[in-house]
């Protein structure tokens, strides 16, 4: 039996569009595909294998005849094709706004504090349906607010496809959004591959995406950078999907700058 073996191991935002898309593209050449992956993952996968081992567990490697691996570079991530699908299903209004308050400690990514989000749900709250989502271990939820922290993940696909905007740094659950069909406002990151993933790379249902920027002072940036992954700035602009939000620290923006925008987005 002709068989894959597909193990992965890393970040929810490359196993989203580096990793299970390519899975899925190249599945139908095996009569069998295995993934190992994290068993919180495996709903990713569901649409066209039920044959999972855990993250940590040994095999024998050679009872597989292929086995894929990937090493993410650019923004991009990888070069191999991919094949994606819609996720969730659509249950009634559920929520105005799905935060996801990222408190998980990396070089780029700067997580804002406990305080800011107490200060941000404070202010949104008396207008909107507001909940927290993420992993009880790398987010956070302010007291008071509704905790969705630690749904399992085809639990969360339906209830934020049902949602009316995802809020939050950069990070794999907002890049979850594009795929769930849900509009989402974002900052952080790596100035040059957070833009160009989540309004090209990254998007490729074209979901409706809001980037906050200090776009004054980087546009000459982000210019330089396109070229370098191979995209032209004013044609990834041009996309309906695309809104560009002036702030005044991509890294830090202000809980009036973010409620200004949620309320402009939503109202």
């Amino acid at each position: 039996m002709k068989t894959l073996l597909a193990s992965y191991s890393g970040e929810f935002g490359h196993e989203l569009f580096s990793f299970q898309g390519h899975i899925r593209h190249i599945s139908n050449q095996y009569e069998r595909v295995v993934v190992r992956t994290s068993a919180s993952m495996r709903f990713l996968y569901q649409d066209f294998t039920d044959n999972f081992v855990d993250q940590d567990e040994e095999v024998d490697h050679d009872d597989y005849i292929n086995e894929f691996s990937f090493r993410p570079r650019g923004a991009k991530g990888v070069s191999c094709q991919q094949s994606y699908i819609k996720y969730g299903k659509f249950l009634g209004h559920k929520y105005d706004l799905i935060i996801h308050a990222r408190r998980k400690p990396g070089p780029v990514t700067k997580d804002l504090d406990k305080d800011f989000y107490f200060r941000l749900h404070s202010k949104l709250s008396s207008d909107y349906k507001v909940c927290f989502i993420g992993s009880q271990e790398n987010s956070l939820c302010p007291e008071g607010a509704e905790d969705l922290r630690g749904a399992p993940l085809d639990e969360l696909a339906n209830i934020i496809h049902s949602s009316r905007l995802v809020v939050g740094t950069s990070s794999g659950p907002i890049h979850f959004a594009s795929l769930c069909g849900t509009p989402h406002l974002l900052w952080g990151g790596n100035l040059a591959k957070t833009f160009y993933r989540y309004t090209h790379f990254w998007n490729p249902f074209k979901t409706p995406c809001y980037v906050l920027n200090d776009y004054e002072n980087s546009l000459d940036y982000l210019t330089r950078r396109g070229r370098l992954f191979k995209v032209k700035l004013k044609e990834v602009c041009k996309g309906k999907h695309v809104n560009l939000v002036q702030v005044g620290n991509f890294h830090y923006p202000t809980v009036k700058e973010i409620t200004s925008n949620i309320n402009k987005i939503l109202k």
